[in-house]
């Protein structure tokens, strides 16, 4: 047996295992095994610390230690949503504030586009198809039959998911979610090759493509957000984003490209210990 049908292996043998436990516990757990990646992968924990120094220049050495622990539990958590996301939406563990909002924009019935970020419990999103038609964008995974796995997972809500740049197959996805006037949900504040931006006062580059597919296709924006409570995952509907156009569509993309990440860095700012701070996002 390869290392990547291993890894498949041990994930459904912990899944039921953890099933005799009450949710709670279960997140404690992955609380136990965030703190035991934080202390074990050395240098993602110093990138980490210099991801916080960047965004808090103001905050001590020991109020950044407190939000890289507390952020390392919440990433932890977020893995084992998809785990059991059936189970946390029949005990009404995922809440949504301001759903009302996003019932309203998908109502035109031009599609609609959830922009989020790497918060909180980001996965608990496939809980909306209980209310839309949803399609979700994920990051293909090295190993194949992890990807098939969390895909079966997270494909048990009834939401569809999209691997990035599966042999073109993603632009079909996204297509076909639109000709059905889907859900289309997007993190798109990590590192890409995009536009120039500034986040948190440092020079970066970010993803366009959510206000690209929104001026493709006329669908509205709605900004979103997620965050644990306890053993309770929240989604809170902020509020649409507003396109303007400014000169050419490079400067227009640029521009409310920019305009998200100050709202980004608002959430971040109000959750710090919710944020996933482990990725390269100046590329340092």
């Amino acid at each position: 047996m390869n290392k990547f049908k291993m890894e498949v292996v041990l994930i459904k043998g912990l899944k039921k295992i953890l099933e005799f436990f009450p949710l709670a516990l279960r997140f404690k757990f992955a609380e136990f095994l965030g703190m035991l990646t934080y202390y074990v992968i050395k240098k993602r924990r110093s990138l980490t610390y210099e991801n916080l120094k960047i965004a808090f220049p103001e905050k001590s050495m020991k109020e950044l230690k407190k939000i890289a622990k507390e952020s390392y539990k919440t990433v932890a958590k977020n893995t084992f949503i998809p785990l059991f996301l059936t189970e946390l939406i029949e005990k009404k563990a995922i809440e949504t504030d301001n759903i009302q909002l996003a019932k309203e924009l998908y109502g035109r019935g031009k599609g609609l586009i959830l922009t989020t970020l790497h918060m909180g419990g980001f996965e608990a999103g496939f809980s909306l198809a209980k209310w839309f038609d949803v399609y979700t964008v994920f990051k293909k995974q090295k190993n194949p039959y992890l990807n098939n796995l969390m895909t079966s997972y997270r494909e048990k809500t009834g939401a569809k998911t999209i691997l990035k740049n599966v042999e073109n197959g993603s632009n079909e996805k996204i297509s076909e979610c639109f000709r059905n006037k889907g859900l289309l949900i997007l993190a798109s504040d990590q590192y890409s090759n995009g536009v120039d931006i500034e986040f948190f006062g440092r020079s970066t580059k970010a993803n366009e493509g959510n206000i690209l597919l929104a001026m493709k296709y006329k669908a509205p924006i709605v900004l979103a957000y997620s965050v644990f409570k306890k053993d309770r995952i929240n989604i809170t509907f902020v509020k649409e984003l507003e396109i303007e156009k400014i000169g050419k569509l490079r400067e227009t993309l640029q521009y409310n490209t920019q305009k998200l990440f100050y709202d980004f860095e608002e959430l971040i700012k109000k959750y710090p210990e919710q944020y996933m701070w482990q990725h390269n996002r100046w590329k340092i």
